[in-house]
């Protein structure tokens, strides 16, 4: 699906392999996956994730995609590359780029701030895009910002938010968001995250005395009160959070913080 040249050349990746095929221009993608630096095991916190870094590819002579919008009909992993930006890999659908993907716990969302500015995961499975590649897609367009959450058995419930705009700052100003109008069925909780720059457990930019990503064992753009949703907060093996306000949740699903959501999309679609 990628369109570019059979002797297109480009810089092998410590973590991705890109192989282009001899009787089709088309390339694979394999994620090496490293082991999780030790950490010490919480009840919060799945045991033993597998983890990668999500890697720039560049010196790359080829025309990639801006992003997924002239992707209709695919669902995949793909190489994008924001204008000026570098490339790398990403999973689209239906044109949307995906910010974030969780649904089974494997990958620990629970980390640095530079983990969270190059990204992590693998796009086939669970990741997160990075801060960086974030602010280089959202800086080059205008895009809508939709979050699918989904709830766990019996219920099996998929709501979303939907965001009429979406913007975030670079790091000079700790990745700032700028939502616009909120639509959809799940309530509006990211609404009074709007303005807020992200916070990680070692970077503290939140309002709130404490470090809220170490109080909610996530990440996020915090607010003065920590957060009305912690989507890379723990990954919970069923409904019932085992800690208050720690798992992955959206408040205004359940009006308390006491429940944890089974799977997570986050993605960006041209408007």
């Amino acid at each position: 699906d990628l369109k570019r040249n059979r002797d297109s050349s480009l810089k092998r990746l410590p973590k991705w392999e890109i192989e282009q095929k001899n009787h089709a221009n088309l390339f694979v993608y394999f994620p090496f996956i490293n082991p999780p630096e030790s950490e010490t095991a919480t009840a919060t916190n799945p045991p033993e994730p597998e983890t990668t870094e999500l890697q720039q590819t560049t010196e790359v002579t080829a025309n990639y995609p801006i992003d997924c919008s002239d992707k209709t009909g695919f669902t995949g992993v793909t190489i994008i590359q924001p204008e000026g930006q570098d490339s790398f890999p990403a999973y689209c659908s239906e044109r949307c780029v995906y910010i974030t993907r969780r649904f089974d716990g494997s990958v620990d969302f629970y980390r640095g701030w530079a983990e969270y500015q190059a990204g992590f995961g693998n796009p086939d499975g669970e990741y997160f895009v990075g801060l960086d590649n974030l602010h280089g897609l959202l800086a080059q367009g205008n895009y809508r910002l939709r979050i699918e959450l989904t709830t766990w058995p019996p219920q099996n419930e998929t709501r979303h938010a939907e965001y009429s705009t979406v913007k975030v700052a670079d790091a000079s100003d700790n990745y700032r968001l700028t939502i616009g109008q909120y639509s959809g069925n799940a309530g509006n909780s990211l609404g009074r995250h709007n303005g807020m720059p992200f916070t990680t457990k070692d970077r503290d930019n939140d309002p709130n005395s404490d470090n809220c990503a170490i109080r909610f064992k996530g990440a996020g753009w915090y607010t003065s009160g920590c957060h009305n949703t912690n989507l890379f907060g723990s990954y919970s093996s069923g409904p019932v959070c085992p800690a208050r306000g720690v798992c992955m949740s959206w408040y205004h699903m359940f009006g308390n913080h006491s429940h944890s959501l089974k799977k997570v999309d986050m993605k960006i679609c041209p408007v």
